[in-house]
């Protein structure tokens, strides 16, 4: 069984560039490859630095791989494509974890990762559950619980059944809510890591900004109307 850690990257190279050190320095011996989708960087320093790391995975048995987007599609797509093009190379049972490059690793959680997944559980594993009313999850007197898109975690298999991110809720926002409704309706267990030893420092991507908020009420309504105003239609 392997186990690989998808990353996708836009420009801001210092933030994946840290994230593959604190991956070398904490998961080399629980790591088969590291896959960075490169978004269509118009940087200076992400080509260099990929063809860095490349070289030093050679030398030192720490697998990176680079995907390059032939256009900046954000974040919700390049996930997609980073998975979807892994799930095609690898065999069912074999991990794939979907880490944001803003997430800070002091620990070793793929081994974490893979002792949970490792005996073919249909779990979807992330670094935090939320079960409780978050400001954007209550609909009515229901509560969608979800794991956080900074991390998530399960079989090649598990990736396939569940088709990745719905992207109508492209370039992001609300496509973890709706992967872990998805998967508790095929009777997925959604598992939190709970780990310490990482920190998502959030914001790093997009930022916080007005436009991201009207992103996220945007598709907090593609939301409701796929899972909610959809369900009641088909009731009445």
């Amino acid at each position: 069984m392997n186990t690989y850690v998808i990353i996708p990257h836009y420009n801001n190279w210092q933030l994946t560039h840290n994230r593959l050190h604190e991956l070398y320095k904490h998961c080399k011996d629980s790591v088969s490859e590291v896959i960075v989708v490169d978004d269509f960087s118009t940087d200076e320093l992400t080509g260099g630095g990929l063809r860095w790391w490349a070289e030093f995975g050679v030398r030192y048995n720490f697998k990176v791989r680079a995907l390059q987007m032939e256009e900046n599609v954000g974040f919700l797509l390049a996930s997609n494509f980073g998975i979807f093009d892994t799930v095609s190379k690898c065999n069912p049972d074999d991990i794939i974890i979907l880490l944001s490059n803003d997430v800070e690793i002091r620990t070793d959680f793929v081994r974490q990762v893979t002792e949970k997944l490792g005996h073919g559980e249909r779990a979807l594993i992330g670094g935090i559950l939320y079960s409780h009313d978050t400001g954007w999850n209550k609909f009515g007197d229901k509560v969608y619980p979800y794991l956080e898109g900074w991390l998530l975690a399960t079989r090649s298999v598990d990736w396939k059944f569940l088709e990745g991110f719905d992207t109508r809720y492209a370039p992001s926002d609300f496509e973890d809510v709706d992967l872990s409704s998805v998967a508790l309706m095929y009777e997925y267990e959604l598992v939190a890591l709970n780990n310490p030893g990482l920190h998502h420092i959030g914001g790093q991507s997009y930022g916080y900004t007005e436009e991201r908020r009207k992103r996220t009420e945007t598709n907090r309504k593609k939301f409701e109307e796929k899972w909610i105003e959809k369900n009641e239609n088909s009731r009445s």
